[in-house]
């Protein structure tokens, strides 16, 4: 079957999508649609028979001269498409109407992220469903997005398989020379330093990137080399200006490839969460990432086995989109340069990150599970925080929900592993209301009277405001929502999905104290 894959999205996003392709591309040809200021990103990507660009700003523009103009332009563009792929797939990943309206015009057959008859959101299977409302609330998400990515597009867990195009050996050859050149006397090879960030948040301090450059170079010889994109050349003045000991500056140097060639004569990647870091784990490179302010491992970690991600030990991480940090944005400060060398260290040296004491940062280690998701091994002795607990309880439960399966204790597993009394009370009062809502659906659906109607919905408005105020539950609010409305006309699709939810939240329930 010829499939059409949508990601409307950015550098290290598009780059998380190369596991979907790989798993299409034994189905049949498949193509991509992209935005087309990140279209370079395709070199990298394995399994594509063709590109679309979409000309986002053109087509903008043409609609500001005028409706009819911009309607020919996109028609054009669709007949395009369309000529070449007809009849096929389409597999979208985001969830924006733009992508939607895509995806409406492009097939009949969609899987993701849609729309009905009537202009309304659809998802094709409850991961799509899980992807657009745990991506709105930071934190909340207990998988890594590569492994949402291949459920939503109706393929297995990626099992770790995350592997991009290398460069030439023409491309790498000609770094390895060029850096080479650049390396002072002594140098015994390089670690990549990637300083920039999509946020100024999210950005370790170029104060720590400078104090772990001077240890790398002054205990193991090794040159640090400057990564980052022309709008970051900032960084790089500044980094110059902390370091009085040799480096190497490629920021706003490289393209994509050059930069892929020179991650690959790297012998690892220091970084904050960014496309870098994706790019350097699809090369099979070793990472040590950085993940601050909203920015947290478990969802947007670097997808390869064996990756280290370091966050704050705090309470407040990570903080959520548009909040204003109470702390002095306390997290940057955590994450002491000291304790990265001697992680980055132990990988150099031993080739294994070493289990060694790391005060003020939570440290991980991916590694594929059995169920074939990606996961996080803690390399402190230190037992879970609540945060890490509930990730793990969720990543327990939640998977087998999505799927579609039982989710009773029994088949997930029935220790306690959690305390919050918080969480409890949420839980219990959740279960107390849809147990509710379940039995007055039920007598609504035999006696339909405007009191009983009433009462249901006076009991869904409560059930909504304490799973919008939780959290930790808002994510299965919103899911749940979604549903509801979808089931707005079906009584009894509108009461099996609240005991679903009831079985759910009950099992969630029986293992936190």
């Amino acid at each position: 079957m010829n499939t059409l894959v949508i990601n409307l999205t950015r550098f290290g996003d598009l780059l998380q999508t190369q596991p979907v392709l790989s798993g299409l591309a034994a189905q049949g040809r498949t193509g991509l649609v992209c935005l087309d200021n990140f279209q370079a990103t395709t070199e990298v990507l394995a399994g594509l028979d063709t590109v679309y660009p979409l000309q986002g700003a053109a087509l903008l523009a043409s609609l500001d001269r005028g409706w009819l103009e911009g309607l020919t332009v996109l028609k054009r563009y669709l007949a395009k498409v369309t000529s070449e792929y007809p009849d096929c797939r389409v597999v979208n990943l985001t969830p924006t109407i733009t992508a939607r309206l895509l995806a409406s015009c492009l097939g009949q057959h969609r899987v993701g992220f849609g729309l009905d008859g009537h202009g309304f959101t659809t998802h094709s299977n409850p991961w799509a469903m899980f992807l657009q409302t745990a991506s709105s609330s930071r934190g909340c998400s207990p998988f890594n997005v590569v492994d949402v990515f291949r459920r939503v597009a109706e393929l297995p867990p990626a099992n770790g398989c995350f592997s991009l195009m290398r460069p030439s050996e023409e491309e790498v050859s000609a770094t390895r020379t060029a850096l080479a050149g650049d390396a002072p006397h002594g140098s015994n090879g390089f670690v990549a330093l990637q300083l920039g960030a999509s946020e100024e948040r999210r950005r370790w301090p170029l104060e720590h990137f400078a104090r772990l450059g001077r240890l790398l170079w002054e205990k193991l010889s090794l040159t640090p080399v400057l990564l980052g994109s022309p709008g970051e050349r900032p960084l790089a003045e500044r980094f110059s200006a902390l370091a009085d000991y040799p480096h190497v500056d490629r920021i706003g140097r490289t393209n994509l490839s050059s930069l892929a060639a020179t991650l690959t004569c790297c012998r690892l990647l220091v970084t904050n969460d960014t496309g870098t870091m994706h790019l350097a784990a699809g090369l099979d490179m070793p990472v040590a990432a950085i993940f601050l302010a909203t920015a947290q491992p478990w969802d947007t970690g670097p997808y390869r086995q064996g990756s280290l991600s370091l966050e704050p030990a705090l309470a407040c991480h990570p903080c959520g989109f548009g909040i204003t940090c109470e702390h002095g944005l306390a997290c940057r400060q955590a994450i002491k340069p000291d304790v990265v060398f001697g992680l980055v260290r132990s990988r150099l040296e031993q080739g294994a990150w070493s289990r060694a004491q790391t005060p003020g940062t939570r440290a991980w280690l991916a590694e594929v599970e059995p169920s074939g998701f990606m996961g996080l091994r803690s390399l402190t002795d230190a037992p879970d925080d609540a945060r890490t607990a509930w990730v793990r309880l969720q990543r327990r439960f939640l998977s087998r929900f999505l799927d579609g399966q039982e989710v009773d204790p029994s088949t997930v597993g029935s220790e306690a592993v959690m305390e919050d009394s918080i969480l409890t009370g949420e839980l219990k009062a959740a279960c107390d209301l849809l147990t509710l809502l379940a039995s007055q659906g039920a007598l609504l659906a035999r006696e339909p009277r405007p009191a009983l109607k009433a009462k249901f919905l006076g009991y869904w408005q409560r059930l909504q405001a304490l799973l919008a105020q939780s959290g930790r539950l808002k994510v299965l609010g919103s899911m749940l929502l979604f549903e509801m409305e979808a089931r707005s006309s079906d009584m009894q699709g509108l009461l099996t999905c609240l005991r679903r939810y009831l079985e759910l939240l009950q099992g969630l329930r029986s293992l936190v104290r």
